[in-house]
């Protein structure tokens, strides 16, 4: 009876799930599995006559060794994921911090921060255009008045300032999402553990090392490569800022795939350049993950 009772649970564990499932699959699975395909064909949409052709390895070829505009836009896609991450989660778990303590309205704070975070991506990215305008850009004002620079700024066009200001502008709109999670991870760490940390005469330094970031690693972890994921695909702030200029700068991945596959019409290296973006993700998470030995073990 118990073995017969565990089968009917698992029928219904299979039953819940399955419309998830089947909506994952045709919406994720196939487009993904299509895609990486597509990236073993030659499929030009300015060539119709020629169709879809197989063609092996010669597109994954071709951008390896043939293409030196593939390695610029991934190495600047990597470093766009790590300057935003890292950014993010600076101020994310600095405002953490703060609306964990003792303040008043915490709320109300708790959801002015959130704003950035569900402001769509097109809105976020019109609203720093105009923050980095360089005739009339309010943050040419606000660093003239204070001393920093001597002339304004051409923030989106300097080679040297675009992508820390792509990063800026990215790291606005995503800092909530790592304030939620551990501002929620700090809420379910023992008081116990501070009021005994207290009585010792540990300093904050100390809690931090030893108490809080210990508590949140698991947490840190997951919201780290989720966000990294994120970036890896960022397409629309940085299209609107700079549509990956000026002279590749700002080239990521996404905004590369797009140029190949809807401005040059070539869909096959386009799929392919798409599939090495993802190994290129999973690799670097499964490498971020080991290099934190995340696990029982630790």
């Amino acid at each position: 009876m118990l073995i017969g009772k565990k089968r009917s649970d698992k029928r219904l564990y299979f039953l819940l799930i399955l419309p998830s499932a089947t909506i994952l699959i045709l919406t994720i699975g196939y487009p993904l599995i299509n895609g990486i395909i597509l990236g073993f064909h030659y499929y030009r949409l300015t060539d119709p006559a020629r169709g879809v052709v197989f063609n092996g390895l010669q597109n994954f070829r071709m951008l390896l060794f043939g293409n030196r505009i593939f390695w610029i836009s991934l190495y600047r896609t990597f470093l766009y994921c790590l300057g935003s991450t890292g950014v993010s989660f600076f101020f994310g778990f600095l405002i953490a911090l703060l609306l964990y303590g003792p303040i008043r309205n915490r709320s109300l704070f708790r959801s002015l921060f959130l704003l950035p975070w569900v402001i769509p991506s097109t809105v976020v990215a019109l609203l720093w255009l105009w923050i980095f305008n360089p005739q009339y850009g309010i943050l040419n004002f606000l660093l003239k008045d204070l001393g920093l620079i001597r002339q304004f700024q051409s923030w989106l066009v300097n080679p040297s300032l675009a992508l820390p200001s792509v990063i800026l502008a990215t790291s606005w709109k995503y800092f909530p999402f790592f304030m939620l999670m551990l501002l929620a991870g700090l809420e379910t760490i023992p008081k116990e553990l501070f009021e005994a940390s207290t009585i010792d005469g540990a300093t904050f330094f100390q809690r931090l090392r030893y108490i809080i970031l210990p508590s949140l690693k698991e947490i840190i972890i997951i919201v780290t490569i989720l966000e990294i994921i994120w970036e890896f695909q960022n397409f629309t702030i940085i299209w609107i800022l700079t549509k990956g200029g000026p002279v590749y700068q700002t080239t990521t991945m996404g905004i590369q795939i797009y140029r190949t596959a809807f401005r040059n019409y070539d869909m096959g290296m386009g799929a392919a350049m798409g599939s090495l973006s993802l190994i290129a993700m999973l690799i670097f998470s499964l490498s971020y993950i080991k290099t934190l030995k995340f696990g029982e073990g630790d």
